[in-house]
Parts: C-alpha cells; structure tokens; sequence
C-alpha cells in the first residue's frame, strides 16, 4: 500500500462509503416506493370505484355505492400499509447496516494498528481488534480496487496508454500494439507524425478517443451496480397501483414501460434532443398532450418513442406527470383485423380499447403508422372520427408516427383528422451525428473485440451518403454497416478497413471506389485512347471527357452533384452518342449501364409528370425510375433541346444540388450518375463557320451565343454543366476510320452469328465514303449504305444457299455500285 492508497482513503474513500450509504437508503426507499404509497394511502385500489348513475334521492344505491368504494379504499390501504411497513422496516435495518459500514471502514486501519500494539498484552481484546480490523482492511482495499478512476477528457498518448482501453482505442485506428515500437506512447507529437505516415488524421485520432472513452465509460457504469444512477433504474414496488388495468388493451400492447424486448431497448437518441424535449412537454399537458412524430422510414421516428418509454422505465422523468405513465406500443393493425373477423363494429371495437386508455389514467399509446388509418381512402379503414373524439379527452395521450408523403397526403384532404396532434418533423441526422449512431447500434457486436475501424465508419457513412436514398440516414448508413460485417465475415482481414468497405461497395455496385488500382490506374491514365478505339477524330472532346472522368475518380468532383455533366453540341452524325457509349463501356464496364431517354418525346405540358412520376395522376416517373434501379449509370439525354422548356428546369436542381423530389415526395440521388445532354443545336452555325477557316475555340463564344439569343437553352442551364464539348464535322480520313470501324464490326458479328468469314479489298472504305456519305445525316448515312448495300447482298447469297456455314466471302471494289 503505497501513499496514494492511504491519500484515498482519508479522503476519496470516506466519500465514497458516505455516499454509498445514501444509496442504499435511497435504494430501499425508492424501491419500496414509500413516498408514493404514503402519498396515495386513501386512493382506490386500481380505480376500482363504482359512479352514480342515477337522478334524485336513492338511499340504498347511494349506500351501497358508499360501502363499495370505501371497501376498495379500505383494501388498497392494507396493501400499501403492508408494503410500507415493510419497506421502513427494510430502511431501518439498512441504517443500522451502512452505520456499522461507516464505523467499519472508518476504524478499520486504527484497530489494524491497535491490535497489533495490545496483542502482546491483552491477546484476547487485540484478537478481536486484529480480526475487526483485517476485515475492515479487506473491505476498504476491495473499495480501493473499484474506486472509479478519473477519466479526464485528454488526448495526450502518456496519459492514454495508461487506459484499460488503449489497446482497443489503437484497434479502433487499425493499429496493433504488438507491432509498434513502445517509444511511440511515449510523445504525443511523435506519436501523431506516426499516425500521419499511416493516412489518419489528428482529427480521426480525437475522434477515435471520444468513442472508446464514452464506450468505456458506459461499461464502467454498467458494471457498478451499486451507484444511484443504477439502482434507480429498477421498478418501485406498487408503482401504478392507483391507474386502472386495461385487460382487453392489453391484448394488442406491448407495455414499454415495464420492458422492451425489441431491437430499440436500448437504442441510442442521438442528434434529436430538442424533439424530445417538445414530445416531453406536449405529453406533459393538460390538454392537447398528443404527438404525431412525422418522416421517412428509417429516420428515427421509433426510437425517439422506445427512448422515451425507457426514460420512464428507468425513471429519469421522475417528479414530472411522465413518472407513472404506461407507454403501450398498441398494435391497432391487429385489433382492426380481429374485430373484421369477429364481424365486429370496427368503431365499436377500437372505442372500447380506447376508452379502457382513457379510464386508466396513466396509459401513453403508441401508434405507428397511424396515417394508414387516416383519410378519405375507401379501401382503408378510416379511424379519425373514433379518434378524433379522444383525442379531445385530457386524459387520452398518443404518440402516433406518420411517413412524411401520406402526413402531406391526409393534410390536403382531411386536415380534421389531424388536428388534434401536436405534429414534430424528425429531421435527417448529418453524417457526424449518423457516425455516432452507426458506432452506438454496433457496441454491443465489439463488446469483446473491435471490428470496424473508425475510418472504416467515417468511409461507411460517407459511402452511404452517395446511394440508396429511398432510405435516409441513420438506416440506410446502418444498413451498410451490415452488410459490409456479413461481407467481412467471409474475407480473411482481422478488421473492417476502408479499403474493406471500398471493395464490398464496388462489388455492389459495380463502380470501382477507393484507392485506385494498377489495372484501374493504367485504364484512367490511358482512357483516351480507349475511346478513340470507337471514337474516330475529335481529340478536344475525348480529351475533355477522359480529364472530366480522372478528376471524379480521383475524388475531385463535388461531392454533392453528379459524377459529371457535359453538353455535347455539333452536327448530327460525328460521334456524340458514340462518345457517351464508349464512355459507358470503358467507366462503367458495359452499354448496359447507360439510360437513354430521347428528349423530343417529351415535349408536352405533361413531360414533367412523365420524368418524375406524379402521384395524383398515378404515373411512375420514367426518369427517376430508371436512376432508382440504376443509380450508377450514365444517363443520356438525346436531343435535349427538343423538350419541354419547363421540362428543362428539373434539371436546374438535378445538375447543382445532384438530386431532385419525384411526384411521390421520395429524393432521388444522381450523384453516381454521368450526365450527357447532346445536342444539334447550332449545327449548321459550326459546319459554316468550320467552312470559312475558324477554329473551334473562335466558334464556341458563336455558338454559345446563337443558341441563348434563338431562345433554344437559357444561359443558367448551359452554366449547370461541368463541361459544353463540341464535336467537329468528320473529316475525309476520319470518315474512312469509320467506315472501317463499322465493316470490322459486320465482320465480327457475321462470324459469331452465321460463322462466315468476310474480307473487304483495299480501298473499299474509301469506296463506300465515297458512295455513301451525305453530309447532313454524318457517319449514320455510311451506316445505311453499308446496311443497304454490303449486308443485303450477304444476306441474299445466305438465302439463296450460295455462303453456308463455315464458308467465306470477299467484298471487291467492283461489287459497290
């Protein structure tokens, strides 16, 4: 025993035996509710009383009704006077115990000391002192063991490797104390400038040492037992014994308030303290104490109300009107669905379970999605006038949930039914706060050890962030966590990394994410020239493409609008729907991930609801449809300039902010998407300016000009791209690299499908440029000459029997007319 210990011992250690010896008076106390049951000795037994119903005089009824309540009085007295004698009972033996504790640890080392001194004189009274002592000895030393320790909020690495967690906070970094040398926990700075050399960040170090140091701490707190914090969490005898029972509620309820065995027992409320405190003092009311917890699933709604119910559970709304209140998670789906096959009267039915609520005194119900039973819609059960006359009842409190859509939904069309809730919109968790739930929901999965390292959770959320928006934060962030931990499960890494969740993502997804590999990094670095293995000539646009491409996959895009945004402008035929396909095929690993929608079918007034889907007109949005399904995609918009001008302004908000709201009131995400408008727009303008010697860099300003002034795109929309690439009339030679891109692929497919081998002569290529090419229709006018002439003459020869499988064919010049 060394100086500290004897320090603790006059100081903190008198502390703490004092204080432990409140608790436990405070414990029997609280446990045997004495206050309580003193304060309600008189009450009847669970509102056990009989009313008058009756007018005038009426004696015998008047009597009898007196005798019965006054017996249910009577009964309600002798149990609580049972309970309450017990518990001072109890209380007085506790204050003799904590007492004889007090004496024990005060006068444990003098009788040590004294005993020692008069054994050798009186054997007997120096015994006794010894024994008194070494008893008190090992009590105060056990005390030592588990006095708390100080936990000042430092990151200071001296201090930190002292921590029983420092090996799980080092974990926490990806790092493994074994494999580092020891002089490192030895100087901050050092050990930051290592931790530098490694990719994390001071900030992620902070970071790292808050959570271990609140986790530690709520284990701390959990395993000492016997602290006021936690004894007052257990439920006092006769709580409630002065509320009515509810047997037939009870049916369809889940009493939250006395145990929850669901996944949000001990859900965390994170970021969401000011909704709290407005549900608290809603439900605190006199009058109107109903709330209605609006949003999108998965945003919190539910574990705002399990929060609530185990405030009340582990009574830290004590001395407030929520004390005694019973949260029941009613399940009314089921009560509907069993009066309909009990041929009930479904008002009748939910009546009657509303009124034993109300009867009860103290019952809270929770109704999720109570926006099913709301409303004008004749294929649901509309519930809001049974409610309606409720609600208005002082006594008759829900907590009742609501999806955002239906809430807006019901409000235009029967705003009655909502008015007699107090409405609370649940707003989205930013991704620091969604970081701090993600690592709370997986606490109880790393009790033992650590599995995710924190930039593994910084690279969940802020992958999470990017897609699945159908689902908002903090679900669809857990949800990835999820299935990244069933993913790692089958790897062989000790921890989830970012590079684990990176890999798991582009799996999914089929979007290389992360670091950027060897095969990956050489494709970027050289991803002109595999555009130029399908795009002939316009070196400026795929130059401007390929750079576009490099910087998002690098990660210097913004992060809140599209993967990128081009306008692609020149005549018709040179290669712009090409581009977008070869880009396709080279970012994305095939066409298949490219969205076409041809602009000039949407050119009506009702082109809006068409893209976005309208809810009203009960038509899905082709557009937003297609980017849910297809989130990490190109999308294509063919002939832009032939929409519907307002048609136009969706993508105002889609190209700056990277999402828009669909008719259905869902965000749909296009911030995976490339976005590629082509247009003809000014075609003619560039093939004579092109004529007259101009370059191209003369001609944009022309271009850009013309097309504002002939009121064919606004100057704000042009402005939302990343890029406006144009795309020069063909030249001779690249007219002939066409031709022969396009007889190679007739070629391959004649061998795939019909195993005839083709050759074409030399100077064929030219022949048909020659023959073929009509300058208004560009590159496609080549495609129908060939169409027309080369694959209807072979396919005429197949028909006729005159090629056969396995055969060959040879195309001269004097076979083009």
């Amino acid at each position: 025993m060394n100086q500290h210990f004897f320090l603790w011992y006059v100081t903190r250690g008198l502390q703490s035996v004092l204080a432990l010896s409140l608790d436990l008076l405070y414990f029997v106390m609280h446990r045997f509710h004495i206050v309580g049951l003193l304060q309600t000795l008189l009450s009847p037994w669970k509102r056990d009383v009989a009313l008058h119903d009756w007018r005038g005089l009426r004696p015998l009824k008047s009597l009898s009704t007196f005798f019965e309540n006054f017996i249910s009085r009577f009964l309600g007295m002798l149990v609580r006077l049972v309970v309450i004698i017990a518990g001072i009972t109890l209380a007085t033996l506790t204050l003799v115990g904590v007492v004889s504790l007090s004496l024990l640890y005060v006068f444990a080392l003098p009788s040590l000391v004294l005993g020692v001194i008069l054994f050798m004189v009186n054997p007997l009274l120096g015994g006794w002192l010894l024994l008194f002592g070494i008893f008190g000895g090992v009590c105060v030393f056990i005390g030592f063991l588990l006095r708390k320790q100080d936990d000042a909020p430092t990151s200071a690495i001296e201090v930190l490797r002292r921590k029983r967690w420092f090996e799980r906070l080092l974990l926490r970094l990806g790092l493994e104390k074994k494999s580092l040398d020891a002089s490192l926990f030895n100087d901050t700075t050092r050990f930051l400038a290592f931790l530098a050399t490694q990719g994390i960040e001071q900030n992620t170090f902070e970071k790292a040492v808050t959570l271990e140091r609140e986790q530690a701490k709520r284990r701390d707190q959990k395993r000492r037992f016997w602290t006021r914090e936690n004894i007052g969490k257990t439920l006092p005898i006769g709580k409630g014994w002065c509320y009515a029972y509810t047997p037939h509620l009870d049916r369809y309820s889940l009493d939250l308030s006395s145990y929850d065995p669901t996944e949000y027992a001990h859900a965390e409320l994170i970021g969401r303290q000011e909704e709290l405190k407005v549900a608290t003092i809603v439900l605190e009311r006199p009058t109107q104490n109903s709330i209605l917890l609006v949003g999108d699933p998965g945003i919190g709604k539910k574990t705002l109300a399990h929060h609530l119910a185990r405030m009340i559970r582990e009574n830290e709304l004590l001395h407030t009107p929520l004390a005694e209140a019973r949260v029941l998670l009613f399940d009314l789906g089921r009560a509907v669905s069993d009066a309909t096959n009990q041929s009930s009267d479904k008002d009748g039915f939910i009546r009657r379970l509303f009124s034993e609520a109300y009867a009860a005194g103290n019952v809270i119900l929770v109704i999720e999605n109570i926006d099913v039973f709301l409303g004008g819609d004749v294929t649901r059960q509309n519930l809001a006038p049974v409610l309606s006359e409720f609600l208005a009842l002082p006594g008759f409190r829900v907590i009742a949930t609501a999806t955002t859509g239906r809430y807006h939904a019901i409000a235009k069309t029967d705003e009655q039914a909502l008015k007699s809730f107090e409405t609370i919109y649940l707003r989205e968790p930013d991704e620091e706060e969604t970081l701090r739930i993600v690592a709370r929901y997986f606490e109880q999965v790393e009790r033992k050890r650590i599995v995710f390292t924190l930039p593994a959770l910084i690279s969940i959320v802020s992958q999470a962030s990017r897609y699945n928006w159908e689902v908002p934060f903090p679900e669809r962030a857990i949800d990835l966590a999820q299935e990244v931990l069933s993913y790692w499960q089958g790897v062989s890494d000790t921890l989830i990394t970012p590079a684990t969740v990176d890999a798991f993502v582009s799996l999914r997804t089929g979007v290389p994410t992360g670091s950027i590999g060897g095969d990956e990094k050489e494709k970027l670095l050289h991803l002109e020239e595999r555009l130029h293995e399908r795009v002939i000539g316009q070196n400026e646009a795929v130059k401007q493409v390929a750079e576009a491409m490099r910087k998002a996959r690098a990660g210097f895009g913004n992060k809140k609008r599209p993967l990128g945004s081009f306008i692609f402008l020149g005549p018709t035929g040179v290669g712009k729907t090409e581009t977008v396909k070869a880009l396709a095929e080279s970012y994305f690993g095939s066409e298949d991930q490219m969205i076409r929608l041809d602009m000039s079918e949407y050119q009506g007034a009702d082109s809006i609801a068409r893209l976005i889907g309208s809810e009203e007109m009960g038509v899905p949005g082709q557009l937003t449809n297609a980017i849910k399904e297809h989130p990490f995609s190109i999308l294509l918009l063919d002939e832009v300039e032939k929409a519907y001008p307002q048609a136009l302004d969706l993508f105002l908000q889609i190209l700056d902010e990277g999402y828009v709201t669909d008719g259905f009131g869902v965000k749909v995400s296009f911030r995976n998407t490339i976005i590629v408008a082509t247009s003809n727009a000014g075609a003619a303008l560039i093939k004579s300016e092109l004529a007259a010697g101009k370059t191209m860099a003369d001609i944009r300003q022309e271009v850009i000009d013309y097309v504002v002034e002939h009121n064919i795109y606004r100057m704000e929309f042009l402005n939302r791209f990343d890029g406006m690439i144009f795309f020069e009339p063909l030249k001779q030679e690249e007219l002939v690299a066409v031709t022969m891109l396009k007889l190679e692929s007739f070629a391959e497919r004649l061998k795939k499908d019909k195993n005839v081998a083709i050759t074409f002569a030399s100077g064929v290529a030219e022949k048909i440029v020659e023959h073929g090419y009509e300058p208004e229709f560009g590159a496609r006018s080549i495609n129908r000459y060939i169409e027309n002439t080369i694959e209807d003459a072979v396919v005429k020869q197949i028909i006729a029997g005159e090629v056969v499988s396995g055969g060959a064919l040879h195309v001269a010049l004097d076979d083009l007319s």
